[in-house]
């Protein structure tokens, strides 16, 4: 899951996308960390 998250941020970063667009695989990343680490951050 990590790897993946680390690709779609690089290939945001490739594309020079804008800060405001968030690619849906961080936001999966983000939630899916929430539901393992919820007492975390």
């Amino acid at each position: 899951m990590l790897l993946i998250l680390l690709l779609a941020i690089l290939w945001d970063l490739l594309l020079s996308e804008p800060p405001i667009y968030i690619h849906p695989v961080v936001w999966t990343g983000k939630i899916s960390e929430k539901l393992i680490r919820p007492y975390k951050g």
